[in-house]
């Protein structure tokens, strides 16, 4: 008999084999958050990671060399969809003001306790972890990018006077962060479109075309 045919030969009609990786990643990091929010980021240890997510810790070795990479990618999940959401306001119709409050208002408003909670403790940690400062630093970057030039087409079009718009979208950046970190210790509710709007009126009243700017 011809030794090969005891080879497996796959069918042609076989589907392939699942991406268990694919599947198990985003597991993964839901019990990790959920960890996070229980313990915070320095008490959590990955064998509490793994426990949440119904795995041994050497299977959950496999997914995440440690609890840093998780945290890291966990950043990524955050981050990256808020920054691919600014940019799309380079093109949104309305005036620059219309289009960054409102863009804010749609960020704060899908933020719940927990993930502000998060969201503060991202910023603790990146006072001592060099790699979660250096992705913060370059989605502050970045995003400020995407509200300097935001700006910039509100110059272009009359609506603001002629000022630093790098210093201004820091600026705004600023009142964001703030926004996010008091939105997690506050204990009262509060209407999040008249605080916001209160607060675009106090950055807009410095930044709009006034006709002692124009004479």
């Amino acid at each position: 008999m011809n030794n090969r045919s005891f080879y497996f030969q796959p069918s042609p009609t076989m589907s392939p084999r699942p991406n268990v990786s694919a599947e198990r990643k985003p597991q993964i990091l839901l019990a990790a958050m959920q960890v996070f929010l229980q313990k915070g980021f320095t008490a959590a240890r990955m064998e509490d990671i793994a426990k949440q997510a119904s795995l041994s810790v050497g299977n959950l070795y496999r997914y995440f060399p440690g609890k840093l990479d998780i945290t890291l990618a966990l950043m990524e999940l955050f981050l990256e969809p808020s920054l691919s959401n600014s940019n799309d306001l380079l093109s949104a119709p309305g005036t620059c003001r219309e289009r960054l409050e409102s863009s804010f208002l749609r960020v704060l408003e899908k933020q719940d306790a927990s993930l502000l909670t998060l969201y503060g403790e991202m910023y603790h940690l990146a006072r001592y972890e060099p790699r979660v400062r250096t992705v913060l630093q370059d989605y502050n970057q970045r995003y400020q990018k995407i509200v300097a030039n935001l700006l910039q087409q509100g110059i272009q079009n009359g609506e603001l006077r002629s000022v630093d718009t790098d210093a201004a979208a820091f600026a705004f950046q600023s009142i964001f962060d703030g926004f996010m970190q008091n939105m997690a210790f506050t204990s009262r509710p509060l209407n999040l479109s008249v605080v916001l709007h209160q607060a675009f009126d106090m950055l807009f009243n410095g930044l709009s075309v006034t006709r002692s700017n124009t004479s």
